[in-house]
């Protein structure tokens, strides 16, 4: 079965930003019927300073209400109206200030045809690579994942990512051989398997082969042993390797050797 990309989006930065000690709530309803943001991160001020140490949300304010758009589920107007909607019930549940609340859509493309329908009452400027501003109601942060850099602070966003920016996220996860990150990747297109064996093949060293095998061999092994294979001292890993690449009768594969013309 395909993963949900509402919940895989929901669960990744519930922990990017759990990790930074920031509250959410997800699936915030608001008044009585039902009507739900994506997420709700909570801030205080030391909250804000920590995330803009090393994530984009140095801009977040007390109430950052948090709407995932995926592949499948591309950004619209209509969409983006409601969220502002939305936001704007929020503000008055929570007897907040607008000024304390902002509204951050993350969505993979730029929605053209929706920014050139807003010109006219929203304006979004762009302050950031794939990063852009709308002052509505409630401010607007737009992250667009495929304009946004491959640098690590980006990197829960860059999982959104279409066509070559999804590439190059992916060439730079098999680069630094995150395995936390590739496993999260592998989750969402296990049908990329073999591009991630492919990539990682052109890595040289006796160490990154080894975690090549161990992420192929992951599909077929128990977690455990997976584990433990990952967790071996440097000085066993050569062995390993020749371990896991006999042949079925135990015995080692030899190279071929050309054949000499007998004179």
């Amino acid at each position: 079965m395909a993963t949900s990309w509402d919940s895989f989006l929901k669960g990744l930065f519930l922990e990017w930003f759990r990790a930074h000690g920031v509250t959410v709530v997800t699936e915030m309803e608001v008044v009585h019927q039902s009507l739900t943001i994506d997420a709700a991160a909570l801030c205080e001020p030391a909250d804000v300073a920590r995330l803009a140490q090393d994530t984009p949300f140095g801009f977040f304010r007390r109430h950052n209400l948090l709407e995932f758009k995926s592949p499948n589920d591309l950004l619209n107007e209509a969409e983006y109206n409601l969220m502002i909607a939305r936001a704007l019930l929020y503000v008055a549940q929570e007897k907040a200030s607008r000024s304390d609340a902002l509204v951050c859509i993350f969505n993979p493309t730029k929605p053209v045809a929706m920014l050139r329908r807003l010109a006219g009452s929203v304006e979004f400027e762009r302050v950031a690579e794939g990063h852009y501003v709308g002052k509505d109601a409630v401010t607007c942060h737009l992250f667009v994942a495929s304009e946004l850099p491959v640098e690590e602070r980006y990197f829960p966003l860059l999982f959104l990512a279409k066509g070559r920016k999804k590439e190059e996220f992916l060439e730079e996860l098999v680069r630094r051989w995150d395995t936390r990150l590739l496993d999260r990747y592998l989750v969402l297109h296990s049908d990329e398997r073999e591009t991630v064996m492919r990539m990682a093949k052109r890595l040289p060293t006796i160490e990154e082969n080894y975690h090549k095998l161990i992420l192929g061999l992951a599909q077929d092994m128990p977690k455990h042993f997976v584990q433990a294979l990952k967790d071996l001292p440097a000085d066993m890993r050569a062995e390993v390797l020749r371990a896991l690449t006999e042949e079925p009768n135990g015995q080692p594969t030899k190279p071929k050797r050309s054949k000499r013309k007998r004179r």
